[in-house]
């Protein structure tokens, strides 16, 4: 999904690259996300006049089933997801008549709070735990999974750790190749996990994002 200096790096030093809203939005692009839409083609607004945007079709599908049981013309519509994050999500809603948020698959919010549940840190400002509920989104990193080396060293953020993990297994099993040595093993353990509406979107304010 891009990469990004380790948090800590970003801390201690001002970004080495800023990126343009049109090139952030370029690589959201590749991010499909999928809306329950109405017949106006206007997202739903259910449970209190919330609406989600999913980034799991398997759980929008499941949700459209159950909203098509009073709404039967409900669809399910598939944009990107520069076309509904700064426009709706972190735009202004005042006018939307309710509160649009992204939605992350349940397994993945599982996946982030156990990590989170290893990277307790008294003093930071993440939260304790995620919920999709509250639109918050995970993105995961591994300081075992890098490119380049030093200053230069940049770590890819991924919206899945099951991607995480197998671009470590690419990644071990390159070294091993060029190396001769054997591979070791990757655990949640090793993984960090942060909340991307706050820690990768918050760095946005000046038009960019540091190093994505």
């Amino acid at each position: 999904m891009g990469s990004l200096q380790p948090p800590a790096a970003i801390a201690e030093e001002a970004p080495k690259v800023q990126l343009t809203r049109p090139e952030i939005d370029g690589k959201l692009a590749r991010v499909p996300v999928v809306a329950l839409v109405n017949a106006d083609d206007a997202p739903f607004l259910t449970n209190g006049r919330i609406g989600y945007f999913y980034l799991d079709p398997t759980e929008a599908l499941l949700s459209l089933k159950l909203l098509q049981k009073n709404s039967p013309e409900a669809r399910l519509k598939v944009i990107t997801l520069p076309e509904v994050y700064f426009p709706l999500v972190r735009g202004e809603q005042a006018d939307l008549g309710g509160d649009l948020r992204l939605r992350p698959s349940r397994r993945q919010i599982v996946w982030a709070n156990r990590a989170l549940a290893f990277q307790k840190n008294e003093n930071s400002l993440l939260p304790k735990s995620l919920d999709e509920d509250k639109g918050q989104v995970p993105v995961f990193y591994s300081e075992r999974v890098s490119y380049g080396e030093g200053a230069s060293a940049t770590f890819p953020f991924f919206l899945r750790k099951e991607d995480l993990d197998a671009a470590f297994v690419e990644l071990q099993g390159a070294t091993a190749a060029s190396s001769g040595a054997a591979t070791t093993s990757h655990s949640t353990e090793g993984s960090k996990a942060l909340d991307i509406t706050y820690r990768c979107f918050a760095t946005a304010a000046g038009g960019g994002i540091a190093s994505w």
